[in-house]
């Protein structure tokens, strides 16, 4: 009797094992990996903020000054993703003038709005305070409780290891 309970012990162990791979691990990877593409989105948000700033406070002192850039300043020049995940990109030049008047953001579904810098530094301050409170919030609630899953089915797989180790 007690070899056979042994052997069913086994049996569900491999069972739980198999639901641990094939099943929990596997949705810990795509809630951890849309948990960093919303990270990622509100990382390139606030880099795009603090550019917006630093261009939005040259233009502002530039004006004060009532200067005129000078002959090397008047052409900027970028590198322009072209559309392919961020693989491929072009040189772009243009006029200083244009750039620091007029930009175009990514405001999502691969839609861009031509915004001027004061109209994108409201916008992109409304995305990221949209993100971290939505899908941010969801998408870590979300990898949270998948997690606690996951930890909670290893210590129980481990214990029942440990039991199995000592012979009951």
């Amino acid at each position: 009797m007690e070899e056979e309970d042994s052997v069913a012990i086994r049996d569900k162990m491999a069972e739980y094992s198999k639901f641990l791979e094939d099943i929990l691990k596997p949705e810990w990877e795509d809630a951890k990996y849309r948990l960093d593409l919303v990270r990622t989105q509100i990382h390139e948000y606030r880099e795009l903020q603090q550019t917006l700033i630093k261009q939005q406070k040259d233009l502002t002192a530039t004006i004060m000054a009532g200067k005129e850039p000078a002959a090397e300043e008047k052409m900027i020049e970028a590198d322009v993703d072209l559309g392919m995940n961020k693989t491929v990109y072009c040189r772009a030049v243009a006029p200083a003038s244009d750039i620091l008047e007029k930009i175009f953001v990514h405001v999502g579904m691969n839609y861009h709005v031509e915004f001027r810098i004061d109209e994108a530094l409201i916008f992109v301050s409304k995305r990221i305070k949209y993100l971290e409170d939505n899908p941010l919030a969801a998408k870590q609630a979300k990898f949270d409780e998948v997690d606690h899953h996951l930890q909670s089915a290893e210590v129980i797989f481990k214990q029942l290891s440990t039991e199995i180790q000592r012979g009951f």
